[in-house]
């Protein structure tokens, strides 16, 4: 299976290992990636932030707002809400303008690059940056997501796991998404391997509400930067 995997996918840059992957378009610093990096020291894996920071921007994807605007997590409020502080990375008035712009060509209102802000909130909780692999030249030579999905799930079948879930309650053009790419990528892969790809469910909660908070929010720790940079 790993002969016929490799012949197929040749120039892959993904490590080959004891290795979990966290695939986003820019490498975070949100409570997701906390859990993460402490899932795979627990499992004995080494954590990799996989980026697609080629992507273009799009104002319609959550998990591109995501990284746009902020929601930093201050605990709970006294009548027992999330307590929030809120703010966007770039002028909101602009974010129109951003459709279709790549990730890593997005400016910040300090003037750094999206990319680089990231990866400061990151040093902020201790991160690993040493760790973030950019697959964007990989995953365009092959083409579109149609065309490189099925890859990437053949990679994932021996060289490391994917920390990941694909549901996407609420958003209907996911949904759309995970029919007509994700679902046929992981069928090509049991058809032409003989096994699925390696897919654990991340984030690992017990409440939907707890799953909300791991996907969307900052850690505190971030503030520090963001409030030096005037950026929130």
């Amino acid at each position: 299976m790993r002969e016929k995997a490799e012949s197929i996918l040749k120039d892959c840059p993904l490590p080959e290992g004891q290795y979990g992957f966290l695939a986003r378009h820019v490498a975070s610093a949100r409570f997701e990636d906390v859990q993460f990096q402490t899932r795979c020291r627990e499992s004995g894996l080494k954590a990799i932030w996989l980026e697609f920071s080629e992507d273009k921007f799009v104002t319609v994807n959550p998990s591109k707002m995501r990284l746009i605007k902020i929601r930093v997590y201050c605990g709970k409020g006294k009548r027992g809400g999330d307590k929030l502080i809120s703010g966007y990375l770039v002028d909101p008035r602009k974010l129109n303008f951003l459709n279709g712009v790549p990730m890593n060509r997005i400016y910040c209102k300090n003037g750094e690059p999206l990319t680089k802000v990231h990866r400061e909130m990151r040093n902020s909780l201790g991160l690993n940056n040493g760790n973030v692999l950019d697959i964007s030249k990989w995953l365009k030579s092959i083409g579109p997501a149609k065309q490189y999905y099925p890859k990437f799930f053949m990679a994932l079948t021996h060289r490391g796991i994917l920390f990941e879930s694909f549901e996407s309650p609420g958003f209907p053009t996911l949904d759309k998404f995970n029919e007509e790419v994700v679902i046929p990528a992981i069928e090509e892969t049991i058809e032409k391997l003989g096994v699925e790809p390696l897919i654990v469910y991340h984030p690992t909660c017990i409440s939907s509400e707890e799953e909300a908070k791991i996907l969307n929010y900052y850690p505190k720790e971030v503030l520090s930067y963001l409030n030096t940079q005037g950026l929130i």
